[in-house]
């Protein structure tokens, strides 16, 4: 989380195949809950966390390419619910937190990256 309680950032929820981290590789926008797919990708924008206040955005579609998972590098693409198209890259590091077994009746692997 932000040192500071405002900011902007996008968010996707990944399903891989990797347990430790997400895999190189490209996912799409999809339900299916299949390998190399995402379910949630939403752009919070001038938001604050402590005031649950500001923009957000979801997908309705598009791609995120993993191009390397050492020193993250990662670039994406989409379509918002407002028909407004989207395009980023980032190149870093993450920071992983473990939800496994978060959420009722699940044992899945589930991890958070944040940068």
């Amino acid at each position: 989380m932000p040192a500071e309680d405002v900011y902007t950032s996008v968010y996707f929820e990944l399903f891989t195949g990797n347990a430790t981290k997400p895999a190189v590789g490209t996912y799409t926008l999809s339900n299916s809950g299949a390998a190399f797919t995402f379910d949630i990708a939403e752009i919070y924008m001038n938001y604050d966390y402590m005031a649950d206040e500001g923009d957000i955005a979801d997908f309705t579609s598009g791609t995120l390419e993993i191009m390397s998972n050492g020193t993250y590098e990662l670039e994406f693409t989409g379509i918002t619910s407002d028909n407004l198209p989207v395009t980023g890259y980032y190149k870093g590091t993450l920071t992983a937190l473990d939800f496994s077994g978060e959420g009722k009746g699940t044992t899945a692997k589930k991890h958070i990256f944040l940068k």
